[in-house]
């Protein structure tokens, strides 16, 4: 009986290693690529609440320059209210709501 748990308690571990392994490997993929349109993908950032920082190296509108790099940085936290019908006027601090992206383009 004892060896069944241990099995089952393993199992249930390694499930949840690999999810958040694919949790945290999903974010890159929605970064934009090399080549890219710098002003579609600096739209698309700032769309999902995050703040982008832009090195223009070539000094082309953005609208004619194109990604070289984007380099995640830290996390933007604030302050959230909740209030609706299960919790009545809660205050989170420390609530992750974007980040910060350091975009070169030229």
């Amino acid at each position: 009986m004892t060896k069944k748990f241990i099995t089952a308690g393993a199992t249930v571990v390694g499930t949840g290693l690999s999810a958040l392994v694919l949790g945290l490997a999903a974010p890159a993929a929605a970064l934009p690529n090399p080549g890219d349109n710098a002003a579609e993908a600096i739209a698309e950032l700032k769309s999902g609440g995050d703040r982008v920082i832009v090195e223009n190296r070539s000094g082309a509108p953005l609208s004619e320059a194109d990604i070289v790099s984007v380099i995640p940085g830290p996390t933007i936290n604030d302050t959230v209210y909740e209030n609706d019908q299960y919790v009545i006027n809660e205050t989170r601090q420390d609530v992750p709501v974007g980040m910060v992206y350091y975009v070169t383009v030229e």
